[in-house]
C-alpha cells in the first residue's frame, strides 16, 4: 500500500472520531443553551473559555499549543453561535 494512502486512511479514521465527538458535544450544547436561557444566563463566559483553552493546551508542546488553541476557539465560536440559534428558535416557537 502506498505510504500516502496509509497516512490518509489514518487521518480519515481520526476525522470520523472527531466528527462523532463533535456531534455529541453539540447535543450537550443544546442542553446548555436551554439551561442558560431558563436561568437568564449569558451565552458567553470568557473566564470559562479561557480556562478551558489553558487546561487543554498547557501540557502540549509549543509547536501544538497554538494550533490546538485555534481549534478550541473555533469550536467555542460554533458552540456560542449554536446556543444563540437554539435560544432564538425557542423564542420563535412560542
Amino acid at each position: 500500500m502506498d505510504k500516502l494512502k496509509q497516512f490518509r486512511d489514518s487521518i480519515d479514521e481520526i476525522d470520523e472520531k472527531i466528527v462523532r465527538l463533535f456531534c455529541q458535544r453539540m447535543l450537550v450544547i443544546d442542553e446548555v443553551a436551554a439551561y442558560k436561557k431558563n436561568k437568564g444566563m449569558p451565552i458567553y463566559d470568557g473566564v470559562r473559555e479561557s480556562s478551558l483553552i489553558a487546561r487543554h493546551t498547557k501540557s502540549l508542546s509549543n509547536d501544538l499549543r497554538g494550533d490546538c488553541a485555534s481549534l478550541l476557539n473555533s469550536m467555542l465560536n460554533i458552540s456560542r453561535e449554536r446556543q444563540l440559534r437554539k435560544q432564538n428558535e425557542s423564542i420563535s416557537e412560542k
